[in-house]
Parts: structure tokens; sequence; C-alpha cells
């Protein structure tokens, strides 16, 4: 029995057989692999159109190595309005990626370590994007007041996400005994972490949860009618810690549609669950004693989080990311895989909240 067909891509140095951006190079080719269907990046050759190793199959996308270039528009070309819609990479391979042929994402963008002369402590500083792809849905009573109400929530939550949560951290890994990101910084006993995280927000609308196209990269918004109560009291958002599922809480214009302007702070607070964040602010009986000031994660409306949340957000983030690349999870560098992101989503609603669309 032959076995080379299944999937185990062949991780081969571009210098070998592939140019930068994945063309086959001249009079180089595999020998004794006849049968093997992948290529560049891993992905599966389309040979019966354009010869051997020039068409590949992203997922999304058939991409061309020849002239690296996609052959199909990018989904979310208003996204990059100075690009072509059929660049791969933005024409830049050595710093992008783009896994699935749904969007480019540079994922570390630079690492580096020294030793501090006075302590003898490892400081390691990283600079690193990451991606949240978002999919909302609406369970509730009330109706969008306009078709275009979720495309402009998601635009103006994702900026304000990029805002808040972007920018400079530090974490001291002497807090913790957990290793991250592999052997590399197997030393948390004398190890800094130093960051520069840049967080995007990609928002979609679906109409149910069965919707094809909420995958396993994806996190998921829902809008309830009303959370059940919590220890805390009571909430207008409810998230998974180091998740990927969110609910809030319907607000209502006097029409009795909803007003999304008003939902978008509480939109952002939960997007700092799913990074791994807690809550700022603290409750007595019910009541909040303190807001937790200007922070995003506490109960007032702060604008931002501190260097130390951004930091252990990140600690978190990276350990993540390093345990997905060693299961060989796809897109490693966007938060909440989830296999059976359908069944975990339905389950935590259900748990957490009441809904006029019925979850099923």
């Amino acid at each position: 029995m032959r076995t080379h067909t299944l999937y185990n891509p062949l991780l081969i140095d571009n210098t070998a057989v592939c140019g930068t951006f994945g063309m086959m190079i001249k009079s180089r080719e595999f020998v004794g692999f006849d049968e093997y269907k992948y290529g560049f990046n891993g992905k599966e050759n389309d040979n019966e159109v354009s010869g051997d190793g020039n068409n590949l199959d992203f997922g999304n996308r058939i991409y061309d190595s020849r002239l690296g270039k996609w052959l199909s528009v990018d989904s979310r070309y208003m996204d990059y309005p100075s690009m072509s819609p059929y660049n791969y990479v933005n024409d830049n391979p050595l710093i992008f990626i783009d896994p699935d042929g749904n969007g480019v994402e540079p994922v570390i963008t630079k690492m580096g370590w020294s030793v501090d002369p006075i302590t003898g402590d490892r400081i390691i500083n990283i600079e690193y994007t990451l991606t949240i792809n978002v999919k909302i849905i609406n369970l509730s009573k009330a109706a969008m007041k306009s078709p275009q109400d979720p495309e402009r929530f998601g635009y103006d939550v994702g900026q304000m996400v990029a805002f808040s949560y972007s920018g400079e951290g530090s974490f001291d890994a002497k807090k913790t005994d957990q290793t991250f990101f592999g052997g590399y910084f197997s030393a948390p006993q004398n190890t800094r972490l130093n960051v520069t995280m840049k967080v995007v927000v990609n928002f979609e609308e679906v109409k149910s949860l069965d919707d094809k196209r909420i995958g396993p990269n994806d996190n998921v918004i829902a809008i309830v009618d009303k959370i059940n109560p919590q220890p805390t009291g009571d909430a207008e958002g409810l998230a998974q810690r180091g998740g990927n599922v969110a609910v809030i809480e319907a607000v209502l214009n006097q029409d009795g549609t909803l007003n999304l302007d008003r939902m978008k702070g509480n939109a952002r607070h939960e997007v700092g669950h799913w990074i791994f964040l807690g809550d700022e602010y603290k409750v007595k009986d019910g009541v909040v004693v303190d807001n937790g000031g200007l922070n995003v994660m506490g109960a007032g409306n702060g604008s931002e989080i501190n260097s130390e949340q951004r930091g252990w957000a990140s600690y978190n983030i990276l350990r993540a990311y390093s345990l997905k690349k060693s299961r060989n999870e796809p897109n490693p560098s966007k938060i909440g895989y989830d296999k059976d992101i359908i069944t975990t989503v339905k389950k935590f609603i259900k748990e957490n909240a009441q809904t006029t669309i019925q979850v099923k």
C-alpha cells in the first residue's frame, strides 16, 4: 500500500525547488513522488489546468505561483483599498502569510532576546499581530434598524479594539511556572517578556448558528434578549475567558429596534476576555464598588488596557500559538481554534442566555 498520497505535506526549503512566491525553479523537481499532491506551503496542487506545481488550492482561492497572484478577487478587498484584489500577501511573502486565501496576516514580525547585565534576566522582545475573526448573530426579539447596521457595528468595534488593545506591554514570567513558545523560552524563572502587539478584528454577520461560514478559527458574538444572573450580579455581556464565544444583552431604541451604538463598548470589553484578561472592577453583594477607572476591563467607559495586562494577554496568546503550531492546527495566529465551534457556541448560549430565536 502506498502512503505518500496521504495529507502529509513535505516541508522543504524554498531555495531548494521553489522561488519566493512558490514557483518551481526550472530544472529542479521532486524525484520519486509521482503521486504526491502537495506543494508550496503544503497546499494541494491543481496540475490539470496549468501544469505541475503552478496552481495551488488554498481553500478559499486558487493561487498561481508563476504570477504570485490569486486567480480570483479577495472577498475582503475593501479592507485593502490600495492593493490589487488579486495580490498574494501584499506582494511581501517574507513578512506576511495567507494560510487559506481569506486574508493577509503577519504572525510574528520580530523576535529576539537579550540578557539584562545587572539582573541576569533573559529579556524576550516580540512584535506580533493577533487576528480575530468574529461572526455576529442576532438571536434577540429586536430587529436591526438598518441592514447596514451590522457592518457599521463591526467596523466601529474593530477600530475600538485596535485602539484599546494594541500597543506595548511587559510581563514578568517569574509570576508563573508555565513555559511557553516551545523550548525556546523554557526558563520562565528568569524571563521578562516585552511585547508590541497589534490586534485586528474582522466582523461578518450570519443569520444562523448553522451557517457554514462559521469555522473553527472564528469567534462568535450573539446578541441575546437577557443574560442569566451571574454570581457577580446582572451582566450586560459575558464571554469565555480565553475562549471564542460571547453574548451581549440587547439594548433597544424607543421604536424597539436594536441600538448597536450602546452595545459597542460591551463588545470591546468581551474581546478582552477572549485574550485572557479578567475584569478590573469589584462587586460586593451584586453592586459595583470599584468600576476599574479608565480601564477597558472595568465597568466604566475606559478606553485602554495597561502594559501589564497587554503583557499577560500576550504571554497567554503566545503560549496558545505555540501549542497550536505543535498540533499543526491551521491559522495559529488566530485565537479560539475549535473544531467543534458550533457545538461550543450553542452550549454556551443555552447555559448563559435567553433568546427569542431558539438555539437547537
